[in-house]
């Protein structure tokens, strides 16, 4: 497209609409249990098409200029506000799927409360699985209003 003489904004709104929709595709999902190597290949996919529509060496200057963040902060940044306004809404449907609080009368005069009462578990490997993870994100989420 660059050979044909397209501009920079032809470029950046294919790339807005054809390339990062796929790089994008279900990180709901997938976001917390990527590699930092497979992190690291889809980054490098954006940095190739802002390399080719910008031209500079400099990848977090063509951001800028773009109006675009990185993929993994982006990737954050959608699963932050997925929880904010789909789980944890006391409104949504998936709000019922949180275990119960624990009585904040007695989290509040511990130095590492948590929100929420653990789920039982009868092996190591439910303790590892993605609810466990969820738990942990849902519980950082509502103690300190960010995920990181």
């Amino acid at each position: 497209m660059k050979c044909s003489g397209a501009g920079r904004d032809d470029l950046l709104s294919f790339y807005g609409a054809v390339i990062r929709p796929v790089l994008e595709y279900a990180c709901l999902v997938w976001h917390s249990s990527i590699t930092a190597a497979q992190s690291k290949a889809l980054e490098s996919i954006q940095r190739k098409a802002i390399r080719i529509i910008f031209a500079h060496d400099d990848y977090m200057l063509s951001l800028i200029l773009a109006g675009l963040d990185m993929l993994d902060s982006w990737r954050a940044q959608l699963t932050e506000r997925f929880i904010q306004h789909s789980v944890l809404c006391e409104e949504s449907c998936l709000h019922y799927l949180l275990p119960d609080k624990h009585d904040s009368s007695v989290t509040d005069r511990l130095r590492h409360a948590k929100t929420f009462k653990s789920i039982p578990a009868r092996t190591p490997y439910l303790h590892r699985t993605e609810a466990r993870r969820a738990e942990t994100i849902v519980c950082s989420v509502r103690k300190t209003g960010t995920y990181s």
